[in-house]
């Protein structure tokens, strides 16, 4: 488990990644404010990457499904307690297993949301 100063230095990084999962389409400039904060979060851009799929995607993909999605922000308070869940249970072999079968359904996705992140960050 984490230490808690590094679930902390996590908040700003699940608070930017969360806009991916807005039921909106993300504009240069959300990109752009994304990227600012991954980019000076201190994690490289494969613990970013990992952070997104194993502790946001879980909590946050269900949005994207739903008809009635949020579509301006998510709770903090909320998005951080699900957040620290999810990094509980991420290295149980079910839940990864679970994991790599849905996110496998949203990979094209992903990488876009990614490309614009990359492009940004160098």
């Amino acid at each position: 488990m984490l230490e808690a100063t590094e679930l902390e230095r996590r908040k700003p990084v699940w608070k930017a990644l969360s806009e991916f999962y807005l039921d909106t389409e993300l504009q240069p400039s959300d990109y752009d404010h994304v990227a600012r904060v991954l980019g000076s979060s201190g994690f490289t851009l494969t613990e970013l990457k990992a952070i997104d799929r194993f502790e946001v995607f879980p909590v946050l993909i269900n949005n994207l499904l739903s008809p009635t999605g949020v579509w301006t922000a998510f709770d903090e308070p909320w998005l951080h307690e699900k957040c620290v869940i999810a990094c509980k249970k991420k290295n149980h072999a079910l839940v990864r297993l679970k994991n790599f079968i849905v996110y496998s359904l949203f990979v094209g996705i992903m990488k876009k949301q990614w490309r614009e992140i990359e492009k940004r960050i160098e």
